[in-house]
């Protein structure tokens, strides 16, 4: 958990190494008092005198996903999920010093589509003649607005362009659709690539005394 911010999870361990889960929702001990609806307390594995290993592979993609019904595009967006990883626990020492390790890797390429709202070429040239809403020039009347004069035909002067606003509206793409709101159509491909790396020694120093350290 992060110290400043006891709400916020600081890692969320491979779900192989986890042993053991504690939930408490209430009665909370001094160590867990500022817990809101509920403490998560997890024990990672550790090492034994035998090697024990697992592997493990998950994979997912859109062929096996139902159709979001919000979706502008055709058919169903592309999405691929793929998790996989191993662990590898075993005796250093026997009966004294151990070790537990974990691999997962989350591979996952999912498309994001989006409607946005652009500029239309008309726009972009100062043309608003065919909007009802008056455009007044901000150079006229007194510095409450009132007595402004309407420039003509609602359209901008081209000697009134800032040349670095022009050199931003150049970066935006023009529409793909019709209309002068939500009317451009975007898709890509998103990319997520994490790896946890997580290690575990356990030193039985004594029959009653316990050590461990951790890395992930």
């Amino acid at each position: 958990m992060f110290v400043w911010l006891p709400h916020a999870t600081l890692y969320v361990p491979p779900e192989e190494t986890i042993e053991t889960a504690n939930i408490t929702t209430s009665s909370f001990d001094a160590e867990q008092g500022m817990a809101g609806g509920a403490a998560v307390a997890l024990t990672t594995k550790s090492g034994t005198n035998q090697f024990h290993g697992v592997a493990f592979a998950y994979w997912d993609n859109n062929a096996l996903e139902a159709r979001n019904y919000f979706y502008y595009g055709n058919g169903t967006p592309f999405s691929l999920h793929n998790i996989d990883g191993a662990t590898l626990g075993g005796p250093i020492v026997k009966n004294k010093l151990f070790f537990f390790g974990s691999w997962e890797g989350n591979r996952e390429r999912t498309n994001v589509s989006m409607l946005s709202t652009v500029p239309t070429p008309q726009q972009r040239n100062g043309d608003f003649s065919s909007y009802g809403t008056p455009i007044y020039d901000p150079n006229t009347g007194t510095a409450t607005g009132t007595g402004r004069a309407q420039l003509a035909n609602n359209i901008v002067p081209q000697n009134r362009f800032s040349p670095i606003t022009q050199s931003i509206q150049n970066l935006i793409p023009l529409p793909n659709q019709a209309g002068t709101t939500n009317n451009y159509f975007s898709s890509a491909t998103q990319a997520l690539d994490r790896d946890n790396i997580d290690g575990k020694v356990d030193w039985n120093r004594t029959q009653n005394h316990h050590i461990f350290g951790k890395s992930a």
